[in-house]
This record gives structure tokens, C-alpha cells and sequence, in this order.
């Protein structure tokens, strides 16, 4: 029988085996830290879940709840998560969740990452958050940088009709909606320091709290039944 990946909400004893997956899944200098991943833990515990497969952790995802203008992003990825310790930028009553960490080796199954994902999706409808918003990677675009802007990057295709960028690409089909681009956004050579700005509108978000406590069941089945399609 195949094995399925379990997502499931990280722990401290967790930690060593995080900072490895981050350390198998960024080059030197980018992976997060265990400091920083002991620090998300103890100020959000629901705000870290880990992918396993076999016995071993293969993935992580790491996120925040904070209050969110999308129309004037934060302008880096350390003001938007307090140097990634998010002690001072997580907000327990945020209607937006920001994403600060989306990693999986290169022995992680497919399709892991779109599962860590789903585990996000499924804490703001359960929470009836307004959104997801995160700043994403764009990159190979220093392989292109001669020849295009990266707001013609962004909508620059492949032989196939897809999105140039491999990691633009993922969260298309992962559903989030194509932002503006970041300039500065975090120090990452391959995409020349610019991130883009990426948004998840919970479609199943209600205002009204009589009115939430109705949908709310079937807003979960409905998110239940779109991910045994999508994955």
C-alpha cells in the first residue's frame, strides 16, 4: 500500500528536524533558523504544520495572523514577520493570515508543498479569516533579467502556456492571485531581491456572525471535497 504524507501541527520536539528540512530545501543563508522556529512555536503554535512521510519529516509551512493592506504591502519579507521571530508581528485577532515559510526537500513526495498549503486554506475557513497573503520567490527571473522588467516576467509564458517561473507557476495552481512586484523584498540572489505579492481570497468568508455559524460546516465540506479533487 502506497504511504500518504501526514500534515499535522509542529511541536518543539519538532524543531531539529525542521531546521534539517530547511537546510535540505534553501542554499547556506536562507533556510530559517531554529531560534526563529522556536520563537513562531511559542507565540502561534497553530501557525506551524510539518508534512511526514515514512517516519520523517519532508515538509513545513509556517504562517502568521496580522492585519493587511493589500493595496500597500509591506515592503520586506523581516518588517512583515519581525525578522521572522514574529513576536512583534503576529496579531491573534489579524483577519489575514501571512505566509512566512513554504518548505519541502527534494525527497518530499509531490504534491507536498499543495498539501501544506491546503492546511493553511483550511485554518483561515475554519477561523473565517478574510485571506492568505504572502511575498514569493520569483526565481529564475535573474535569467531573464536582461531581456524583460520583472512585471513582464510575471506574465511571460512557456512553450506551454504556463508561467515562466517555476515557483509563480506553483501558486497559480495552488489558486492564490498574481500580485504587484516587491522590490527589496527579501536578500535572494536568484530573483534579484524582488518578490511578488501573492493573495488567497477566502471565498467562503461570511461578516456576519449568526450568518457564519450556518456556513460554516459546509464551507469545510465544500474546501474538503476541492482538495480530494485538487490533490
Amino acid at each position: 500500500m502506497t504511504k500518504k504524507v501526514r500534515v499535522r501541527q509542529a511541536v518543539m520536539s519538532d524543531v531539529p528536524e525542521i531546521v534539517r528540512v530547511e537546510n535540505e530545501t534553501w542554499p547556506p543563508g536562507e533556510a530559517a533558523t531554529e531560534e526563529m522556529f522556536r520563537s513562531r512555536i511559542e507565540v502561534f503554535p497553530e501557525g506551524v504544520h510539518v508534512a511526514e512521510y515514512e517516519g520523517r519529516l519532508v515538509g513545513v509551512v509556517a504562517f502568521e495572523r496580522v492585519h493587511y493592506d493589500t493595496s500597500n504591502p509591506v515592503t520586506t519579507w523581516k518588517q512583515a514577520t519581525d525578522n521572522g521571530m514574529i513576536r512583534a508581528s503576529h496579531k491573534p485577532d489579524g483577519e489575514t493570515i501571512f505566509g512566512i515559510d513554504l518548505s519541502a526537500t527534494p525527497s518530499a513526495p509531490p504534491k507536498t508543498g499543495t498539501r501544506l498549503l491546503a492546511e493553511v486554506g483550511r485554518y483561515a475557513i475554519h477561523h473565517n479569516l478574510k485571506r492568505g497573503v504572502l511575498g514569493g520567490r520569483i526565481p529564475k527571473y535573474s535569467e531573464y533579467a536582461d531581456k524583460m522588467t520583472p512585471e513582464e516576467y510575471l506574465e511571460a509564458k512557456d512553450s506551454m502556456g504556463r508561467p515562466l517561473d517555476p515557483e509563480v507557476r506553483f501558486y497559480k495552481r495552488a489558486g492564490l492571485k498574481i500580485g504587484k512586484i516587491i522590490p527589496g523584498y527579501f536578500d535572494d540572489p536568484d530573483s534579484l531581491s524582488y518578490g511578488v505579492l501573492l493573495i488567497w481570497e477566502n471565498p467562503f468568508y461570511v461578516k456576519n456572525h449568526i450568518l457564519r455559524m450556518l456556513v460554516k460546516p459546509f464551507a469545510i465540506l465544500a474546501f474538503w471535497i476541492y482538495l480530494r479533487v485538487k490533490l
